[in-house]
């Protein structure tokens, strides 16, 4: 008796252990993320197909955190056509696209290129840019909707930070707040076809021009941002310089647009109402068990058998 009781404790020991197993994904079959390879997601399916977990929240869908991805000449995350809320945080990437995308994070990240071009997997267009932002693709009717972009360090690119909407595109609610944009050798940002970005508490450094912004002239698109070309006068001592740091100039709509509020110090500061939006920032990191749960029973319940056969009384 004793010596089952000891096999059936191995069978629960070894089926445990198996559903604890980090999944790994095999090229050319469906499973988990490589590491290290770069991600596209071209639908809600895909996170989850992707073994990527929650919270990234509205009850829960999503994140993707703690990767270093950096292959030569491809974006390292390609996201397209998605609604699901979904995080990428502490993480380092060369560069990241998201395509009539809604409900996305992009937290705490060191973005570095080296000024080099890349191909998005999921459109195959060519772009420079560290983060790429985009509506419309195909002629097709789309929306990009509720992106926060918070708290990255963006740098050495051609251009920092794109968004773009196409003929028949919108982008709507995206904020770009508290980053630090900077040794772009372009622009550092571009706004263009009037996309509704709202750009605010960021550091604009060492950027061969630091925005562009092709859209209608609204006061608050731009504001309490650092320009590292212009820091001065401050004749009250507030902290904001004295006079409007113009961004550029719209041939398309003749407006002029302004950050009315320049800061004269780097800002480090999180936005409040930002912040409270977003999931908590743990670190850990549970990837889904390649184990189906009806696996592990099905070992229990083969090793219960088993015992139950040997201990039956032999017919004589």
């Amino acid at each position: 008796m004793r010596r089952y009781v000891i096999a059936l404790s191995f069978i629960i020991l070894i089926a445990s252990t198996m559903t604890s197993i980090q999944p790994v994904k095999v090229k050319g079959i469906e499973g988990c993320y490589i590491i290290g390879e770069p991600i596209v997601i071209q639908n809600n399916n895909d996170f989850s197909d992707l073994c990527f977990n929650g919270d990234g929240t509205f009850n829960s869908p999503y994140r993707i955190e703690n990767y270093n991805i950096n292959k030569e000449g491809v974006s390292s995350i390609s996201i397209m056509g998605t609604t699901d809320y979904f995080v990428i945080r502490n993480s380092t990437f060369s560069s990241i696209v998201m395509w009539n995308v809604q409900n996305g994070y992009i937290v705490n990240n060191t973005i570095k290129g080296n000024y080099d071009y890349y191909i998005s997997p999921i459109n195959g267009r060519r772009h420079s840019t560290g983060v790429d932002i985009g509506s419309d693709l195909y002629g097709k009717r789309e929306r990009t909707v509720n992106i926060v972009i918070l708290n990255n360090t963006i740098i050495n690119h051609l251009n920092g930070i794109r968004a773009i909407t196409e003929t028949h595109g919108e982008i709507i609610d995206c904020i770009i707040s508290s980053n630090s944009i900077k040794n772009n050798k372009n622009y550092g940002l571009i706004g263009i076809n009037d996309a509704h970005i709202l750009v605010r508490y960021n550091n604009f450094i060492n950027n061969t021009k630091q925005a562009i912004y092709d859209g209608e002239d609204n006061p608050g698109l731009f504001e309490y941002n650092y320009w590292d070309d212009h820091t001065q006068p401050d004749e009250n001592n507030n902290g904001i310089v004295d006079t409007p740091y113009e961004i550029s100039y719209s041939l398309e709509y003749g407006t002029r647009t302004y950050d009315y509020h320049p800061l004269t110090e780097p800002n480090g500061e999180i936005e409040r109402e930002v912040r409270e939006q977003l999931p908590p920032l743990d670190t850990t990191f549970t990837p889904a068990s390649p184990v189906p749960t009806i696996f592990t029973i099905g070992l229990l319940l083969i090793g219960i058998t088993i015992i139950r056969l040997k201990l039956k009384p032999k017919l004589t």
